[in-house]
């Protein structure tokens, strides 16, 4: 997924990202500095995920990670539901997660859009 750094990144400081459009705030894993204007490459990890919903019809979340009045939010529709409890979510823009939900989530079906609040958000640079 590319994103807009929007501050100076140092590694281990909180940061503030643009992706499709999103601001977010995660926390930067990379091992260089980043510059606020450019745009990076990365992958993400995401801990302890709360408030785990499926959405409901008409609701006009959008595809991605984003803050809103409620926090930090990560929308996505299901692409895979593993045997094992893993779910990928496509969230839009060539971005895509691969959560544990635990017990946070009922059983989910492809084609669901579902979201929730992540503890933490680790931004990793990849510059592929």
């Amino acid at each position: 997924m590319i994103v807009e750094m929007c501050e100076k990144a140092s590694p281990g400081s909180n940061l503030l990202v643009k992706s499709a459009g999103h601001l977010w705030h995660g926390t930067w894993r990379g091992n260089q500095p980043s510059s606020p204007g450019s745009l990076c490459d990365i992958e993400v990890s995401i801990d302890d995920i709360h408030g785990w919903q499926v959405a409901i019809s008409g609701d006009d979340k959008p595809l991605g990670i984003y803050e809103d009045q409620d926090g930090l939010q990560i929308t996505g529709r299901v692409t895979v539901a593993y045997e094992d409890g893993l779910i990928a979510l496509d969230i839009g823009s060539g971005g895509n997660v691969l959560i544990d939900p635990d017990d946070h989530a009922t059983e989910v079906k492809i084609g669901e859009i579902v979201t929730f609040k992540p503890g933490r958000v680790d931004i990793f640079p990849t510059n592929i």
